[in-house]
């Protein structure tokens, strides 16, 4: 019932903003600050442990609420380009690279976002690179990172000038290596995740 109320007030909001007028472009020279969370992810892991028979092992991840909070920084290098970076940390629990294990997660992704149209809803692509990991917190030796490349697009639905909800589709692929149980492993992840957010543009 509840989820039920909440996709409705999101859909209502959605077409209350973008029947308004629009308040300019995201003109050159803006700052962003913002603040997102990710509330679905579907991926797909490789992983092959050194001096093992078997040569990789595959899974999918699903989840939905994940326990990490990304934080955008960015400023407006002309009308439309956004040059910025974003830096997400979060504490989760079972997943396929360091499994049974509870861990401490980590990213840093610089990136490239071209925001179109002048109106209240604003589209939006994006492009990034950069890096992320996790460590284990119950087990020092257990951990693995990864180089990251990805890109995306989502919605910018200005509340007021200098507000914005941020809902987006985020592409990702890793490339990298991690430890567990005394053995090294190199892995690779395909990563979708929908992310919602907000953010200011001073």
């Amino acid at each position: 019932m509840l989820k039920r109320l909440f996709i409705g007030a999101v859909l209502f909001g959605c077409l209350t903003l973008a029947t308004q007028e629009g308040h300019g472009y995201v003109r050159k020279g803006l700052y962003r600050l913002g603040f997102d969370s990710s509330v679905f992810r579907f991926g797909l892991v490789n992983l092959s442990f050194e001096n093992a028979k078997d040569d990789s092992l595959r899974a999918f991840t699903v989840g939905a609420g994940m326990a990490s909070t990304g934080l955008l920084l960015g400023v407006t290098v002309k009308n439309g380009l956004v040059l910025g970076a974003r830096l997400n940390f979060g504490l989760s629990g079972q997943e396929e690279l360091l499994s049974d294990e509870h861990y401490f997660s980590w990213g840093v992704s610089p990136f490239l976002e071209y925001v179109f149209l002048d109106r209240v809803v604003r589209p939006f692509l994006s492009v990034a690179l950069g890096a992320q990991g996790a460590s284990s917190y119950a087990d020092d030796d257990s951990l693995w990172w990864g180089f990251r490349f990805g890109g995306g697009g989502g919605i910018h639905f200005f509340m007021h000038q200098s507000v914005s909800v941020d809902l987006a589709l985020d592409v990702g692929y890793t490339l990298g290596k991690g430890r567990q149980f005394d053995a090294d492993f190199q892995h690779w992840q395909l990563s979708t995740s929908v992310l919602l957010g907000t953010s200011g543009w001073f």
